[in-house]
């Protein structure tokens, strides 16, 4: 009887040892509480509901995450792909984790490859130059098939060498040969000084004693340019532009007229930047050429206007020059094109001319561009020169 009596003890003395060695067990989420202390790790006692909640993802099981509720709730897919095991990727479209060879955007494939949607597969090919490695071009590509990605094949000039364009119909490389680009030139204005037609003898801008010419090519008319150059407005002082000078203050009194003083140069009759030019104080609106105007105001019935709405002319010259030219403000201050050689005699047998400036075939001055006023300059036609960073030089060696 003694043995009976003792044996409940010990059990009863083993299960408390197990008990006190976990602790008291604490309410999972969900589980009721009156204090934080009554929840687990990760965990806090929402006062309102007397409930446990979690705190972080810490708090919740295996394939569970803390949503903004602040309750566990399992993972539908992967965010990232560290919720992918092994060799598998997390596909954000579909928040499901894939192999490596499958996809369902671009960005899961390698270099000169796409993805084939319809198997979910990486497959060699090419949508555009995009997913094709540096120098590799996309071959073939329409709006169903892929295209392959292809090395040593061109699809624009920027895979070209210097003076070469890009053939897209064969996809090489070809040396351009329709002009004597940066051929150099006196600036003489002969018709056929940079190869005739309207190549013009363009001045070097990399050489400061502006002194220095080269040829340009003609892309009026939308010509392609070969790589390394690049088609730029070609802009001339008007013909009749006067000879001006500008007036500065000097030591108190004005250069020219020394018998008045100043403190600055807008002191002077003849300031920069139109110093004598006949329409340097009084202009004309850019957007009626015929309005004269001293103000930007004048030129819009609701004023203010924009900057630059009443054009005046200035005196420019290069750096250093005693005198310089009056810019131009209108369109009747640049020279008109005329249609010269053209034969209309015979109506079966008509031969085109050339416009004058411009360069291009004709058969009346009615089919030669109107020249006119672009930044205080006569702009006269385009021509591929040497890219913004790059001079003739450069392109030459």
């Amino acid at each position: 009887m003694a043995v009976q009596t003792r044996l409940p003890s010990l059990a009863g003395l083993a299960i408390a040892v197990a008990v006190g060695v976990a602790g008291c067990p604490k309410p999972p989420v969900g589980g009721p509480c009156t204090r934080d202390s009554d929840c687990g790790d990760y965990h806090f006692c929402d006062e309102q509901s007397g409930e446990c909640r979690c705190s972080d993802n810490r708090g919740c099981g295996d394939g569970e995450v803390c949503n903004r509720f602040f309750m566990c709730q399992a993972i539908a897919g992967c965010r990232d792909n560290v919720d992918c095991l092994g060799e598998t990727i997390c596909d954000v479209t579909t928040g499901l984790c894939i192999g490596e060879d499958q996809c369902s955007l671009e960005t899961h494939c390698p270099f000169n490859h796409v993805c084939d949607r319809a198997l979910g597969n990486c497959v060699p090919g090419c949508r555009d130059e995009g997913d094709c490695m540096l120098g590799y071009s996309c071959i073939g590509a329409t709006r169903t098939t892929f295209g392959q990605c292809a090395l040593g094949v061109c699809r624009g000039n920027d895979l070209c060498e210097f003076q070469e364009i890009c053939n897209l119909s064969t996809g090489i490389c070809e040396f351009d040969d329709r002009g004597p680009y940066c051929a150099a030139c006196q600036n003489t204005w002969e018709p056929d000084e940079c190869g005739g037609g309207a190549n013009y003898c363009l001045l070097d801008p990399s050489d400061p004693a502006a002194a220095t010419f080269y040829c340009g090519v003609d892309c009026s008319q939308g010509q392609a340019c070969p790589y390394g150059y690049y088609c730029h407005d070609v802009i001339i002082l008007p013909p009749a532009a006067p000879v001006c000078h500008v007036e500065k203050c000097v030591g108190g009194h004005c250069s020219t007229h020394t018998d008045q003083s100043c403190q600055i140069d807008a002191d002077c009759e003849y300031s920069p930047p139109g110093g004598d030019c006949a329409r340097a104080r009084v202009g004309n609106c850019v957007v009626d050429q015929l309005r004269e105007c001293a103000t930007d105001d004048e030129c819009c019935d609701a004023p203010p206007c924009p900057a630059g709405s009443c054009v005046k002319q200035e005196c420019r010259g290069g750096e250093g020059d005693r005198f310089g030219h009056c810019t131009c403000t209108r369109d009747t201050d640049c020279p008109s094109d005329h249609c010269v050689g053209a034969d209309l005699s015979d109506p079966d047998n008509q031969i085109p001319g050339r416009c004058e400036i411009g360069g291009h075939l004709c058969y009346d001055d009615l089919e030669c561009d109107i020249i006119t006023c672009v930044e205080g300059g006569c702009m006269i036609g385009q021509n591929c020169a040497p890219d913004a960073d790059r001079t003739c030089a450069d392109l030459q060696r």
